[in-house]
């Protein structure tokens, strides 16, 4: 199964890919920031074109005040509108961790940069990408994509020879 998780945003469009056959995963943060919304449009096409066709697609919940992220993230599902497209609440994925969901605390976005730090190591002997310095829209996609997943049949043992 590939799986495409995103945290939709403009200038930090999140969007973890995972493969279970190969166990493989990647992290990658967009800036598709655009002055008029067909440019933005399409940008995130372009950048979707750039991934191998998921089976599953992993959207967090927007909400409709945020006209900008909500029309993206519907943007996203029609783009993907032959595949199993999941808008997952934000929530959810930190219910499933017994995390505490704030959006405005930074002390919780650097809880779940270390959480999906913690994991990625265990699960996958890789951290997040040294490059890229706003790394909770990263953590918030691969908690998505983990929180998805059966943890039994989706998610590898660790490859880490330390745990």
């Amino acid at each position: 199964m590939k799986y495409l998780s995103i945290d939709v945003g403009t200038k930090n469009l999140a969007i973890v890919s995972y493969d279970t056959e190969f166990q493989d995963i990647t992290t990658n943060l967009h800036n598709i920031d655009q002055y008029t919304t067909h440019a933005t449009i399409n940008d995130l096409v372009h950048v979707l074109q750039q991934y191998e066709e998921p089976d599953v697609v992993l959207l967090e919940q927007q909400t409709p005040k945020n006209t900008k992220c909500f029309g993206l993230m519907y943007a996203i599902a029609t783009y993907y509108h032959g595949t199993t497209v999941k808008i997952i609440n934000p929530r959810e994925k930190f219910k499933k961790l017994n995390i505490s969901y704030s959006t405005k605390n930074k002390a919780h976005k650097k809880l779940s940069v270390q959480v999906a730090t913690y994991f990625m190591k265990k699960l996958f002997d890789q951290d997040l990408p040294p490059e890229i310095t706003k790394c909770d829209d990263i953590a918030y996609a691969y908690l998505q994509l983990h929180t998805f997943m059966d943890g039994e049949t989706e998610v590898p043992e660790s490859r880490c020879s330390v745990e």
